[in-house]
């Protein structure tokens, strides 16, 4: 996976993960079986939208690009995301 920063509001920064393959739909119970939550309401419209301990991922499915807003312990955090992410795509 290639990670991209850029610049956000504030003087923060984000992420943009691009994945290897796009999101899909049904890979959202692989991360809620890893404790992230899912609304609903952002699957039935098309976007992929997981948070977990302050940690919130978005993009649309199709994409491969995945933009990630995170607090504290950014780099544990983005790094457990990505586990998960490589597991979503395998299934």
């Amino acid at each position: 996976m290639i990670r991209h920063k850029t610049k956000a509001c504030c003087g923060r920064s984000n992420l943009i993960l691009e994945a290897p393959s796009a999101i899909r739909a049904h890979q959202i119970s692989v991360f809620e079986g890893a404790g992230y939550s899912a609304p609903k309401s952002h699957k039935s419209i098309g976007i992929f939208y997981v948070r977990k301990d302050g940690l919130v991922a978005t993009a649309p499915y199709g994409s491969r690009r995945i933009t990630i807003y995170c607090g504290k312990n950014c780099d544990e955090k983005i790094d457990a995301f990505e586990k998960i992410l490589e597991q979503a795509i395998a299934s």
